[in-house]
């Protein structure tokens, strides 16, 4: 499986390169992202410095639709579920690189702003050595964006935002694709699994 990933992330790569050149071209055509319901900047959260991420993928409109159309061409089935996605925003960094206490007050401002701006939170773990926000932007009656949030202390910072139509039973094959693997099991956190006593985030 670590060499399909690393196959695919290879092509990603190769194709992003080749695409960097003709984005300016695509780019006059593509509505403003921002103005998407399923768009949440995790730039604007402050917590992560993109070079010092271990992965950071910044992907959307046609550039989106190049890199996945390359890596998809031996998972034909997933192809209808990367065109209803506008863009695609990771990053990764290493928890050594972050102060833990920062953390967590970001991470629950984030979580507060989500739920502002009318976002629905269908997973929420808070323990010692995790923490999983998952939200969804529901717009008549369809999912419009997800954002997630996974910090593990002893490891990682993971912070996804996944814009346009998803489909949540197909977040695993989406994840593998693109090689991130926090969104091949975004959903199996268990929020029932230990109660939060402050349910203020």
């Amino acid at each position: 499986m670590r060499d399909v990933r690393s196959r695919q992330r290879r092509i990603v790569i190769g194709v992003l390169a080749l695409s960097l050149w003709t984005s300016g071209f695509a780019a006059a055509a593509e509505q403003p992202i921002e103005s998407h319901p399923g768009y949440f900047s995790l730039d604007d959260l402050g917590l992560v410095d993109p070079a010092l991420s271990s992965v950071d993928i910044n992907l959307r409109g046609a550039m989106l639709r190049l890199v996945g159309a390359s890596v998809l061409q031996e998972e034909p089935s997933l192809a209808a579920l990367v065109s209803d996605l506008v863009a695609i925003r990771v990053l990764v960094t290493p928890a050594n690189e972050l102060r833990a206490q920062q953390v967590d007050t970001v991470l629950g401002r984030g979580a507060a702003s989500l739920e502002k701006a009318g976002w629905q939170r269908v997973v929420k773990v808070r323990e010692a050595d995790e923490q999983v926000h998952v939200y969804l932007k529901e717009v008549d009656g369809q999912i419009e964006g997800m954002t997630l949030f996974v910090y593990e202390p002893s490891d990682e910072l993971t912070l996804i935002n996944l814009v346009g139509r998803v489909d949540v039973e197909q977040l695993a094959a989406i994840g593998q694709a693109f090689d991130i693997p926090t969104l091949e099991s975004a959903l199996d956190a268990d929020p029932a699994k230990t109660p939060d006593p402050d349910d203020r985030r």
